[in-house]
């Protein structure tokens, strides 16, 4: 189920958010915003599932902004790749 929210979150943010951006600022500052935007809606999880806080924000803001540039480089489905390789790996420990 990770790597099916991965690959919608993906098509979400990367390929439709940061396409749409592309349009009107540079690959650079699309893939930034699109990785900010990707944590900013994440703050309800990091908040009051996981009482994790800014960690998680952090986190996603930094996989965000990560998965942004390797779509910038390399298309949507690898960063669905990166995403969903990022959250089984954090998942491990949880099994």
């Amino acid at each position: 189920i990770f790597a099916v929210a991965a690959a919608f979150e993906e098509v979400l943010f990367r390929g439709y958010l940061q396409g749409q951006l592309e349009a009107v600022v540079t690959p650079v500052r699309a893939a930034l915003v699109s990785g900010v935007s990707f944590a900013a809606c994440h703050s309800f999880l990091a908040i009051t599932v996981t009482d994790a806080g800014w960690p998680i924000m952090a986190f996603t803001a930094a996989e965000g902004i990560a998965c942004g540039f390797i779509r910038k480089s390399f298309g949507v489905w690898a960063g669905a790749l990166a995403h969903g390789t990022a959250i089984f790996l954090l998942s491990i420990p949880m099994a």
